[in-house]
C-alpha cells in the first residue's frame, strides 16, 4: 500500500479516426483509477496509473475498462505493511538497563497504525512490552527491552510479528560487575581561610559504599591551627561524605595537611591558614571630657596584627572645638597606636563626635569640650590688718578646675608690707581655694594690692595694714 502499479488498456484493433475512451473503475477504494483513458487513433492499446494507500491486511481490487458496452478487468493486490527488520542499541548490556529496540515495516503504516507483536525468548534475562505500534505514515517505532541481573551472561531472541512476516534481534546480557569501593580522595574548600572559621572537607570513594557505609578516619598535622572530626562515614549506596574543618587563629599562615585513611588506602590534602586580615576594632579616649587648651590620648585599636607597612586609620572630628590628626598609623605586626586629641576654646561645654576609619570600617567616641576656666574673684578676709599679722585670700574660678588642677599666679604690689605665694593650686573639681597674706609690721598705715591672675584674667583686692 501507498505505491502505484501501470495498468494497460488493450484494443482488438487499432482506434478509428479521433480515437476512443475506455471508460475505468475500480471495485475497492484501496485502489485509485482515472475515470477513463484515451487510446489515439490508430493506436491498439494506451497506458494509466493506479494508485494505492497503505492497508491493515492484504485487499484485492479489480480494476476494469468499458468500451462500446463491453468490458475487461484485471485483479491488483494491494498488500498490507510487512515486518522487515528488528534492531537493538545497544545489542549488550550489564546487570539491570535498558536497550532500545526499533522495528521497521515495508512502508507507511495505515491509518489506525501497525501493530507488532513482541516477545523474548528468555524473559529471566530480559523483557519487552507486548506489542509496539508504527503510527499512520511512519515506517518505524522503537521500544524499551528491560535486563535484569543475571548470575551468568545470557542471550536473549527478540522476536518481532506483523504482516504474516516476522523478525528478530539477539541482545546479550552480562552480569553486572562488583565493584570494591576505595578511598579515592580527600579535599577541602576553599584551601585557604584567614583566622577562626569552617571550610568544607570532602571524602570520595572509588565506587558506592557497601551496606552499612564507609568509615573513612581523619586527622590533622597541626591541631593549633586547624581541626577535623575523629572521622566521616559515606553512606551505603553514596561515593562521598562531607566533614567540618574548624579552624583557629594564627600569627603567621600555617600550612595544615589533612590526612584521610581507609584500610591501607591513605589520602591528603593541604589548608593554609593565614592570620586574619586586620579591621578597626575600637576607638577610645584616655578620658571624656577634656578642657579647652588641653589634651586627651585617643587610642584605635584593630582585631589582629597590622600588616607589613602599618595600618593606615584616618581620624576626624565633627567640630572644631575638638582637633585631630589626619590620621595615625598602627605599625606593622601592632594592634593599637595612640594620638593627641586638643581641646579648643569653647564659649561652653560642647559635645564632639570624633570617628577613626579603616578599610571601609568606622567607630566613634564620644568628647566633651569644656570652656577653661578663669579666675573670677579674688577676696580678702579683713580688709584692713595691724602689720605683722596674716590674711586669708580667697580666690574663686569662673568655673571648676580640670583634673590637671588649675594654677593662679599672685603677687603683692608692695613685698615690704605683704607678701603672697607666688601660686595657688585649685584641685580637681574645685572652684575655690585659699592662701595666707603675710603682713609686715609697719611705722605708718600703709596699703598694698593683691592680684590674682588665671585663664587669662586677673581680679585684685586691697588690704590696708596699719602700724
Amino acid at each position: 500500500g501507498g505505491s502505484a502499479s501501470t495498468g494497460t488498456i488493450t484494443l482488438n484493433g487499432a482506434a478509428p479516426t479521433g480515437g476512443v475512451t475506455v471508460i475505468l473503475a475500480s471495485n475497492n477504494a484501496a485502489v485509485s483509477v482515472p475515470a477513463s483513458v484515451s487510446i489515439a487513433a490508430g493506436q491498439t492499446s494506451a497506458t494509466f496509473t493506479a494508485t494505492t494507500i497503505s492497508v491493515g491486511t492484504n485487499v484485492t481490487a479489480a480494476v476494469s475498462g468499458a468500451l462500446n458496452g463491453t468490458s475487461s478487468s484485471g485483479n491488483l493486490t494491494v498488500n498490507a505493511p510487512a515486518l522487515t527488520g528488528v534492531t537493538l542499541n545497544p545489542t549488550t548490556v550489564t546487570g539491570v538497563g535498558t536497550s532500545t529496540g526499533t522495528v521497521t515495516i515495508s512502508g507507511p503504516a495505515p491509518v489506525g497504525g501497525t501493530v507488532v507483536t513482541l516477545t523474548s525468548s528468555n524473559t529471566v534475562a530480559a523483557t519487552v512490552p507486548v506489542s509496539v505500534t508504527v503510527v499512520a505514515g511512519q515506517t518505524t517505532a522503537t521500544f524499551s527491552v528491560t535486563s535484569k541481573a543475571v548470575a551468568t551472561s545470557a542471550t536473549v531472541v527478540v522476536t518481532g510479528s506483523a504482516g504474516g512476516s516476522s523478525q528478530t534481534a539477539i541482545l546479550t546480557v552480562n552480569p553486572a560487575v562488583v565493584t570494591t569501593a576505595a578511598l579515592l580522595s580527600v579535599s577541602v574548600s576553599p584551601a585557604t581561610i584567614a583566622g577562626a572559621g569552617t571550610v568544607t572537607g570532602t571524602v570520595t570513594l572509588t565506587a558506592a559504599a557497601p551496606a552499612g557505609g564507609m568509615v573513612v578516619t581523619l586527622t590533622s598535622s597541626a591541631t593549633t591551627a586547624a581541626t577535623v572530626p575523629v572521622s566521616v562515614t559515606v553512606p551505603a549506596g553514596a561515593t562521598a561524605a562531607t566533614f567540618t574543618v574548624t579552624s583557629k587563629a594564627v600569627t603567621a599562615s600555617t600550612a595544615v595537611t589533612i590526612t584521610a585513611k581507609n584500610g591501607t588506602v591513605t589520602k591528603t590534602t593541604v589548608l593554609t591558614v593565614t592570620p586574619p586580615a586586620a579591621a578597626l576594632s575600637t576607638l577610645t579616649l584616655s578620658a571624656a571630657t577634656v578642657t579647652a587648651g588641653k589634651t586627651v590620648t585617643g587610642t584605635v585599636t584593630l582585631t589582629a596584627n597590622a600588616p607589613a607597612g602599618g595600618a593606615v586609620v584616618t581620624l576626624s572630628s565633627n567640630n572644631a572645638a575638638a582637633t585631630v590628626p589626619v590620621s595615625v598609623t598602627v605599625a606593622a605586626g601592632a594592634r593599637t597606636a595612640t594620638f593627641t586629641v586638643t581641646g579648643n576654646a569653647v564659649t561652653a561645654a560642647t559635645a564632639v563626635t570624633l570617628t577613626a576609619t579603616y578599610l571601609g570600617v568606622s567607630k566613634t567616641a564620644a568628647l566633651t569640650v569644656n570652656k577653661a576656666p578663669a579666675v573670677s574673684g579674688c577676696t580678702l578676709s579683713a580688709s584692713s590688718v595691724k602689720g605683722g599679722t596674716s590674711v586669708t585670700g580667697t580666690i574663686t574660678l569662673s568655673s571648676a578646675s580640670t583634673s590637671e588642677g588649675f594654677s593662679v599666679a599672685c603677687k603683692s604690689s608692695d613685698t615690704t608690707v605683704a607678701t603672697v605665694p607666688a601660686t595657688v593650686s585649685i584641685v580637681n573639681g574645685r572652684t575655690t581655694a585659699t592662701f595666707t597674706i603675710t603682713t609686715k609690721a609697719q611705722t605708718a598705715t600703709k596699703s598694698v594690692t593683691i592680684t590674682c591672675t588665671g585663664g587669662g584674667a586677673s581680679k585684685t583686692a586691697t588690704l590696708s595694714v596699719t602700724k
